[in-house]
């Protein structure tokens, strides 16, 4: 639900968070066959050393991020207004690093004109679902047989059924279970 709410347009620039996880990998994809810019944040990054808004100011030479794509949320919200550009969309839809932001969050997303759109999807109508679903299968699906840009399934590894708890502690991505 997160990405179509972005509006997301061709050469924007797109922040989007946990790039290693399910969403973050299909939001990659769905993000290029946009043709928009995209640029990610992944559980590698030291975030106690390096700074990602600062990596994304130099990135769009100091303009920032026009959407940004937001799991974590309350830890985050900080280096999210940094790196958020003027007009910037703001797509909040987890909130793994927490819910309380301390600070001056309102004050600095209004210099920015910042737009902060929240968004779960299972709190939906299932009319809403079922459109998403149908604009999914229609503008979407085709690019996985598709070579302009090719939509893959990323799959960390496959397990037997009996190493699922082994499996769940490894993993990056999807998994995927022989049974």
């Amino acid at each position: 639900a997160a990405l179509p709410e972005a509006w997301v347009t061709p050469n924007e620039t797109v922040l989007i968070h946990a790039g290693a996880s399910g969403f973050g990998t299909a939001a990659i994809q769905l993000v290029r066959l946009s043709r928009a810019i995209q640029v990610v944040t992944a559980g590698k990054i030291n975030y106690k050393k390096e700074d990602f808004s600062e990596k994304v100011l130099q990135f769009t030479e100091g303009k920032g991020a026009d959407v940004i794509l937001d799991c974590v949320g309350g830890s985050f919200w900080e280096k999210n207004i940094c790196s958020l550009a003027i007009d910037g969309r703001w797509v909040l839809y987890g909130m793994l690093g927490g819910k309380t932001a301390d600070g001056d969050l309102l004050g600095k997303l209004l210099r920015k004109r910042g737009h902060l759109l929240c968004s779960l999807l299972r709190s939906r109508r299932l009319q809403y679902k079922a459109e998403l679903v149908q604009s999914f299968t229609e503008q979407v699906l085709p690019h996985f047989q598709s070579t302009d840009p090719p939509l893959q399934p990323v799959i960390d590894s496959m397990f037997n059924m009996e190493d699922v708890e082994m499996a769940h502690q490894a993993s990056l991505c999807k998994i995927v279970y022989d049974l």
